[in-house]
């Protein structure tokens, strides 16, 4: 900090050598500078201990085994949009399936996998044949556990609609995803 003071009285000196009285202006204005970032870091220390901490209580929680928490959670990130908690549901590399075997398979992570996901909620859906509607992903993603058919909660791979989930050592995660990876670009 006091690198930033001589710096930036030396530039004041340089500026001000043939109007010596506004050095005394560049003198507080340092001093004033310093003083209000001396204030603001000591003010912005504790939330930022804080906030880690959050964070890393946030991630420990993400753990869920039980897969009717594991929904809930999800669901709950996909109608907030809350592509943090998507990427901490995700399993490290999210794969990426096409619909024909002849289609592109993707590799994605971190928010390449969020942004994919969001993508798919958005703009995907299915054929409802119970009610001969077809069905956005947004909508789905609404429903409770109990509502859909695909749910084994005996299975450690749940597949449900195009998402796969699996169950890992850090709990549920979403693994796998069957999109249209020939025209869709991620």
């Amino acid at each position: 900090m006091i690198k930033w003071y001589y710096l930036l009285w030396n530039d004041a000196i340089n500026f001000t050598r043939n109007n010596v009285k506004f050095m005394g202006i560049w003198k507080l204005l340092t001093f004033a500078l310093f003083a209000c970032q001396e204030a603001n870091t000591t003010t912005q220390a504790t939330p930022k201990k804080t906030n880690e901490h959050h964070v890393q209580k946030d991630a420990a929680q993400l753990k869920i085994d039980d897969f009717g928490l594991f929904w809930n959670e999800f669901r709950g990130a996909i109608s907030k949009n809350d592509s943090l908690k998507i990427i901490h549901l995700t399993a490290p590399i999210l794969q990426l399936f096409g619909r024909a075997d002849s289609d592109p398979r993707l590799k994605l992570t971190g928010t390449a996998a969020a942004k994919a996901i969001f993508f798919v909620v958005n703009n995907g859906g299915y054929f409802d044949e119970k009610t001969n509607k077809d069905v956005s992903y947004r909508s789905f993603f609404l429903r409770d556990l109990d509502d859909i058919d695909q749910f084994d909660p005996k299975a450690q791979e749940q597949w449900i609609k195009d998402f796969v989930f699996t169950k890992t050592a850090e709990g549920w995660k979403l693994s796998v995803l069957y999109t249209n990876t020939a025209k869709d670009n991620f």
